[in-house]
């Protein structure tokens, strides 16, 4: 297979893995949108499921990828394999260890987060201390 097949072939398997992420993802709010309607805690739940998924597509779909992937192609042509994965190796304690200290802030500084997003829940008591709770354990979904 030639080397512009293999990559067709690649792409073609993310796009489509992508939309089935969509779709789920449409899914799982129509799904909640039906037990949940309107309710308080429905909206506290897409707040604080907000909160950390804005946080995974800048690390995993944003930026990340595109500051990496030109990086690993031209170690890959250029450099031996035991220096890509030196490479590989010294990125994945960098961007854990960032994860790590995203979901410990995240975690602790939760009422200024959801504060911030959803600035008129800290009216409604429970449905922002709901929230709070709900974002503390949704956080750990980025690591």
């Amino acid at each position: 297979m030639s080397e512009h097949k293999a990559i067709f072939k690649s792409a073609s398997v993310i796009s489509a893995l992508t939309v089935l992420s969509r779709i789920t993802g449409f899914a799982r709010d129509v799904l909640l949108a039906d037990l949940f309607g309107t309710q308080a805690a429905a909206q506290a739940f897409f707040v604080a499921f907000k909160i950390p998924n804005a946080f995974r597509d800048i690390m995993g779909e944003g930026a990340g990828n595109a500051a990496f992937v030109p990086v690993f192609c031209e170690c890959i042509q250029k450099r031996p394999k035991a220096d890509f994965l030196k490479l590989v190796n010294s990125l994945l304690r960098v961007v854990i260890g960032i994860s790590i200290l995203l979901v410990i802030a995240g975690i602790v500084f939760s009422p200024a987060i959801v504060r911030l997003v959803a600035p008129g829940f800290s009216n409604d008591i429970a449905k922002f201390g709901l929230t709070i709770k709900l974002n503390r354990i949704l956080f750990p979904y980025l690591a």
